[in-house]
């Protein structure tokens, strides 16, 4: 497999690096870097750009930041041999940083060529151990896209009503990959990119619409060494129903099939108006409020659905406010 490094990567680190360790007060990386960069200022423009290129990556090597990225792959064999190469360039912000996998043209046996990006900040490379954790959890993410029983078959298109809804459920899915992730590295006994008491914030902030008993059954089960598939991580992230079935919750009226609630940005079944905060939590009903919903909508049952603002409306009316 052949990894390949982004020229401006190699030199904007190469360069970082002679200015870290001249602050530091080791002038030794300068005055090497010098004596071999200035003579290339002499040359042609067109001939000068090469030199420089081929200089960055001699210093780059020479520094051993190509061996970290080796020793990192090593630890996962199915990229090493499912992965036909491996690009690594420099990303212009931490909104740009992150590995993905292309699935390109078919190569000789009619399969698709595999080949792995890795966009990574230049500060990045000052704090080794950080860097080797990120690699690890984003190595990680490009090993489930690579397992068959991961089930990733390319871009998948769903019926979203809205660019906001596309968001949240990109939101959702990276969320709880991400904690799969980090959940199977501290199970294997490393070191996980977020901790436990991290991702448990962030689910929260993300489903707090559901009951603290229920995230917890939820988070339980998901921070486990077993990873999910695409598949189930679609099902979690475009309806809840996959989470309660996670979590074992059958809803307060005791029916065995999983509430489903609508997606954010669907109409509410009661004032047809588009909602992004449906009620997930449906403890907050009780035979008052339904009583009271029925006299407009008399097949309304306490597991159906319903919007916050509806959830309001007939609050008051019900004289509970």
């Amino acid at each position: 497999m052949k990894i390949q490094y982004d020229p401006l990567l190699t030199e904007t680190v190469v360069l970082q690096e002679i200015n870290r360790q001249q602050e530091a007060g080791d002038r030794a990386l300068f005055c090497e870097y010098h004596v071999a960069a200035d003579p290339l200022y002499h040359r042609r423009p067109e001939a000068r750009n090469a030199a420089f290129q081929g200089l960055h990556e001699q210093f780059f090597n020479t520094l051993g930041f190509p061996e970290l990225l080796r020793t990192e792959l090593h630890e996962f064999p199915s990229i090493e041999s499912r992965a036909s190469e491996v690009v690594v360039a420099l990303a212009a912000g931490s909104h740009e940083e992150g590995a993905d996998l292309s699935l390109e043209e078919a190569n000789g046996n009619g399969q698709p060529a595999k080949r792995v990006g890795i966009r990574l900040m230049a500060d990045r490379f000052l704090d080794l151990p950080t860097l080797r954790r990120y690699l690890r959890h984003e190595l990680l993410h490009i090993a489930d896209l690579l397992d068959p029983s991961f089930g990733y078959e390319g871009e998948v298109r769903l019926a979203i009503a809205s660019p906001a809804e596309e968001n949240i459920i990109r939101n959702r899915y990276r969320l709880l990959w991400c904690l799969s992730i980090d959940a199977r590295l501290e199970s294997a006994g490393g070191e996980p990119l977020a901790d436990r008491d991290s991702h448990r914030r962030d689910f929260d902030a993300q489903y707090r619409k559901f009951s603290p008993a229920v995230r917890e059954a939820i988070f339980e089960r998901l921070w486990r060494s077993e990873p999910l598939s695409h598949s189930l991580l679609l099902q979690m992230v475009t309806g809840s129903e996959a989470l309660l079935r996670l979590a074992g919750d059958t809803g307060p009226t005791g029916s065995k099939t999983p509430r489903h609630v609508p997606l954010p940005g669907s109409p509410c079944p009661l004032c047809r108006f588009p909602s992004y905060h449906f009620v997930e939590d449906h403890t907050v009903l009780d035979n008052t409020l339904v009583t009271e919903i029925q006299k407009d909508f008399s097949s309304f049952t306490m597991d159906d659905n319903l919007c916050e603002r509806c959830l309001e409306v007939y609050t008051l009316r019900a004289g509970r406010w």
